[in-house]
């Protein structure tokens, strides 16, 4: 598990405000004492230097100070560059269980799962580059306790990270959320994108301030990937209809942890602002070389003014992942396990200051692959897993946002901790703040 001294923290986040320093001065396009000033700091961080010193050199404007150009940092040489579109976001958050558990952490959540604690979830740094030649890039760079839950397993080892290895929150860590090249045919209808990306499936995202609510659902977390990294083409011949389709490594991985590829598609249908939804499928080859299939449909309604609604149904099945007990000899059969979800986003837009959000889910895992195993854990059973979630969300300018939640969450057998650390609980409530800021 990363752990992080005091120190060690210190030398991470140093190079996370020198980023925020050197976005200051593109925006702007004046300061080229502090663009330099990043440059010496970056020399001595690695995430420093990993973002820093790359903002730095694709933002720079064609301003030099006298110590940059003697250093070979010109101001010919700067104009060469395009700059990119950047912008991004400041997430913090505290929750607190009311179970008060001895682990402080809540079983099955994803970023919400530390407890009783401030936590700064993310600083995100979005990079759109202007297309040359039908060529774009996009890359998201983000730094926080998210990232110790989504990073992909073979950043640096093959068995960093990655669900569900380790628990979120443990620590602060890094990661490049997505990063791709998009070609786009001036012929044709036809898109290809290659580099990491974040997951064709599903009504939540990975970023916060997108979604109705604070927390994310158990489908969310448990039943579809977060990225990939391969290849993906698209077609779209009409603003009705966008199908993708590619393969990829694999589910939340860098490097293919096994033989085969993961065939990853979606098809996309706009009805209109009141109609509209995504379709995708993923077959292939995960851990241990197990065959794994997951099918979502989501779709987002407004039936009346200012409300929206999303539905989402998710199944899905692993062979030989099975833990449960079918006939009953006292050991797992490792046979074929599924899973089902259900979930309904509500949001009513009640003016440009206020919104409510709200999620009910219901989630089974019939064999005990998704949940049961390691959270549900001490039983060769599956479980059923549902949360209510209300979410009032206050916007107090275009860039700061404020939000409360409260969310209760039940299951077929105990699975909670409580206060001593057993596993006691069959319910829990959870309360939680958030601001965020974008810039």
């Amino acid at each position: 598990m990363l752990q992080y001294s005091g120190q060690g923290l210190l030398l991470d986040v140093i190079p996370a405000f020198a980023v925020m320093a050197v976005i200051v001065s593109y925006k702007t396009e004046e300061n080229a004492l502090i663009k330099y000033i990043c440059r010496k700091i970056a020399a001595y961080w690695d995430f420093g230097s990993l973002i820093a010193l790359s903002v730095t050199l694709l933002a720079a404007p064609a301003i030099a100070s006298p110590t940059e150009s003697s250093a070979g940092f010109s101001s010919e040489s700067s104009t060469l560059l395009s700059k990119p579109k950047i912008d991004g976001f400041v997430d913090f958050t505290y929750t607190y269980n009311l179970n008060s558990p001895s682990s402080r952490r809540t079983v099955a959540h994803s970023f919400d799962r530390k407890t009783d604690a401030f936590l700064m979830n993310a600083l995100q740094i979005n990079f759109d580059g202007p297309k040359k030649d039908g060529i774009s890039y996009h890359a998201e760079l983000a730094f926080g306790t998210d990232p110790s839950f989504y990073k992909a397993r073979g950043t640096n080892n093959p068995t960093e990270a990655g669900f569900p290895t380790l628990p979120s929150n443990a620590s602060y860590t890094y990661d490049i959320q997505e990063m791709f090249l998009t070609y786009q045919s001036n012929l044709y209808p036809i898109s290809v994108k290659v580099g990491k990306t974040e997951k064709l499936s599903g009504i939540e995202s990975l970023e916060s301030h997108k979604n109705s609510t604070i927390t994310r659902g158990m489908i969310f977390g448990l039943a579809q990937p977060f990225t990939h990294l391969g290849v993906l083409v698209g077609y779209q011949n009409s603003e009705i209809y966008d199908a993708w389709i590619g393969v990829v490594n694999g589910w939340n991985v860098n490097t293919d942890n096994n033989k085969g590829k993961t065939l990853a598609s979606k098809l996309g249908l706009n009805f209109g602002d009141n109609l509209k939804g995504d379709n995708s499928l993923y077959y292939g080859k995960e851990d241990g070389g197990r065959m794994r299939i997951s099918f979502d449909s989501s779709w987002l309604v407004k039936p009346i003014a200012k409300t929206t609604v999303g539905f989402q149904l998710n199944l899905g099945r692993e062979d030989g992942a099975s833990i449960t007990d079918k006939d009953s000899n006292g050991a797992a059969d490792g046979g074929e396990a599924k899973w089902y979800g259900i979930g309904i986003h509500p949001k009513y837009q009640y003016t440009d200051r206020f919104a409510l959000g709200a999620r009910y889910e219901w989630f089974y895992d019939v064999d005990g692959a998704r949940a049961v195993s390691p959270f549900f854990a001490g039983s060769l059973n599956g479980v059923t897993i549902q949360n209510l979630t209300l979410t009032p969300t206050f916007f107090l300018n275009p860039s700061v946002m404020f939000r409360l939640e409260y969310r209760y969450e039940w299951a077929s057998r105990d699975g909670y901790e409580d206060s001593d650390g057993a596993v006691t609980k069959d319910t829990v409530s959870i309360f939680a703040t958030e601001l965020v800021y974008k810039f």
